[in-house]
């Protein structure tokens, strides 16, 4: 056994153990945080569309249509048994504003360390109480995949192309980052809809998440350029005021959110 693989192994031993210490860690007991019930998914059920980013250990693509198996059981994320969960209904005034834009990513497992803040379509908004009703998330999100041929959809992995060591670390990178996306709840922080039937330590395992359409640094990117459109000449000449202010509202509003996740993240951290 080569060197690589020896590491592999014994980072594979510790992951019970780190995903317990996950379980255990501050933001779910302490703070009172449960990790909700999720629909599991088979990866031929998945018929994936585009690739939307790569990063260390994972792929990202959205999700163009699912074929669910009529005779497969919807098997649950485990949750925290010694808590009360707590399920997203429509008189539950903790259910979020799905009106806000900006959400945030966790990637790779670590709260806040790296932030998209997209603008989701209105007319991709979803109905969260259905999302996380278990009984019925498989069949409402087959059937709402696309939308005005935009899907809604996107599913995280692991990449092919890895080293055993980055395999295994990515498989408990994968499997954290789904614990505390199925305990943290705000409206700019982005939501786990589902995640792979079986284990969850496993090269094939993956997550479901909402499909983003836009990132912080694209944002960024337009107002330069619609800033640079409505300021005028050099003299002030030509200069679109209302336009400039209507910027600035959208600038601010995305600032506001983007805290708003961080504050809530600090808050529970």
């Amino acid at each position: 056994m080569s060197g690589d693989d020896d590491l592999a192994k014994r980072l594979l031993q510790k992951a019970d153990r780190i995903l317990k210490e996950v379980d255990e860690a501050y933001i779910i007991k302490q703070r009172g945080h449960h990790q909700r019930a999720m629909p599991t998914f088979r990866p031929e059920e998945l018929s994936l569309g585009k690739t939307l980013g790569t990063g260390g250990f994972g792929i990202v693509s959205e999700i163009s249509k699912f074929s669910l198996d009529p005779d497969e059981p919807s098997e649950e994320l485990p949750v925290d048994t010694e808590g009360e969960e707590h399920p997203i209904t429509l008189e539950n005034p903790q259910q979020p504003n799905n009106n806000i834009h900006p959400t945030v990513s966790l990637d790779d497992a670590i709260p806040g360390t790296f932030v998209e803040v997209v603008d989701r379509p209105e007319e991709l908004t979803m109905n969260d109480h259905v999302h996380y009703d278990v009984k019925k998330a498989r069949e409402f999100m087959a059937n709402r995949c696309m939308r005005n041929g935009k899907a809604r959809y996107a599913i995280k992995r692991l990449h092919k192309a890895l080293t055993p060591v980055e395999k295994a670390r990515g498989m408990i990178d994968l499997a954290i980052e789904a614990k505390y996306l199925s305990t943290v709840w705000h409206p700019n922080i982005i939501k786990l809809r589902g995640v792979a039937k079986g284990d969850m330590v496993d090269p094939d395992f993956f997550i479901i998440i909402d499909r983003l359409y836009m990132t912080l640094d694209v944002h960024i990117k337009e107002w330069a350029a619609t800033f640079k459109s409505k300021k005028g000449s050099l003299f002030g000449i030509g200069k679109d005021k209302d336009g400039l202010k209507g910027l600035l509202i959208d600038r601010l509003t995305v600032a506001y959110d983007l805290a708003a996740a961080f504050f809530y993240l600090h808050e529970n951290r």
